[in-house]
């Protein structure tokens, strides 16, 4: 199985206007050749080493012209630290097999040629958040916490939990995306977790650093504190007279 790139137009001048990446390990639900149509490169902070593009991805049976297309993001690299990079990404994906196409975007392969070049290729899950935690309103608070707790629950802790690695789509479906830094680990969380606004437990009977750390602090406790905060102000009373 294998996959052939199309570069936008006037991207790569140097470069043949083609790629084709062999599959890097089988895959039985994605046996078919494929094509991938990348029309615009995103911006990232990480362009160095490895560039994001926004594609279409059909499947070669279908032919060039065919109007059937799946909106997908692929991430793409020909240095050994970028294609290092995507290898481990990928491998944090398939651990998460179960939730793809639910709290993680679907991966629809990783291609490389050893040396070459290598490509991960993902569904499109929608725009990263360009608000900060603890100013979203509690139903995407609630997604983000429930999100990540599922991929702990899958033995994975994320590493990079900052709002540019949550996507959200345009029906207010949150993905958590950026497994570059994960790292495949059981969880070990002894609490539940607690509603939104609430008051978090305590770091060492809770038991996981990055739920506790990376989001009471940044989802939960935010709101948390502006409550005691409003609380406590000063607030004029006016006379009864």
């Amino acid at each position: 199985m294998s996959l052939t790139l199309r570069y936008p137009p006037n991207f790569a001048p140097h470069r043949p206007d083609t790629l084709c990446l062999p599959r890097c390990y089988d895959d039985e639900d994605h046996t078919e050749e494929l094509a991938l149509q990348m029309d615009s490169l995103i911006p990232t902070q990480n362009q160095a080493s490895v560039r994001v593009f926004a594609g279409r991805l059909t499947s070669m049976a279908a032919g060039p012209q065919s109007c059937s297309y799946i909106p997908v993001v692929c991430k793409l690299s020909y240095t050994s630290k970028g294609m290092g990079s995507l290898a481990w990404e990928a491998l944090m994906y398939h651990n998460l097999h179960d939730l793809q196409g639910t709290v993680v975007p679907r991966s629809y392969g990783f291609f490389e040629e050893q040396g070459h070049a290598a490509c991960l290729v993902l569904a499109y899950a929608g725009q990263p958040l360009n608000t900060r935690f603890e100013d979203l309103n509690n139903e995407l608070k609630e997604q983000i916490m429930d999100a990540f707790n599922q991929i702990h629950e899958c033995c994975v802790e994320h590493n990079e939990v900052v709002e540019k690695n949550v996507l959200v789509n345009d029906q207010g479906h949150v993905s958590v995306i950026g497994f570059a830094m994960a790292m495949g680990t059981a969880c070990q969380r002894h609490l539940l977790i607690p509603p939104v606004g609430g008051l978090g437990p305590d770091e060492t009977e809770f038991g996981c650093e990055e739920l506790h750390r990376r989001l009471f602090e940044n989802t939960l406790m935010g709101q948390f504190h502006d409550q005691q905060s409003l609380m406590s102000m000063d607030v004029p009373v006016q006379s009864q007279d």
